[in-house]
């Protein structure tokens, strides 16, 4: 999928990537579940990633072009691409003794 403007990614929703990915069949539900390693989602855009209008953010590998044009729209609504960068953080939460 193609970014809808020019930016900086602020934000890449991990869970709704994931979400995306699993409802190609990339991943489980249940341990009896089959995985097919056809499918999934690559993102090329990362958090901080400047990206132009219409430079690719991400690629769906799906079976058929309905579950791949619903992983894709669900992926897009992942990125979050405005004018300003991303607040830091650490990387390191917290330390537990």
């Amino acid at each position: 999928m193609l970014a809808p403007r020019a930016g900086v990614v602020r934000r890449l929703g991990a869970l709704a990537v994931g979400i995306a990915s699993l409802e190609l069949g990339a991943g489980r539900r249940t341990k009896e579940d089959s995985i097919d390693p056809a499918v999934g989602v690559v993102c090329h855009a990362k958090r901080g990633a400047t990206v132009e209008e219409g430079q690719v953010l991400a690629e769906v590998h799906a079976r058929d072009d309905a579950s791949a044009e619903r992983a894709a729209e669900a992926v897009l609504r992942a990125y979050e691409i405005t004018d300003e960068e991303p607040a830091a953080h650490r990387i390191v939460l917290e330390v537990v003794s």
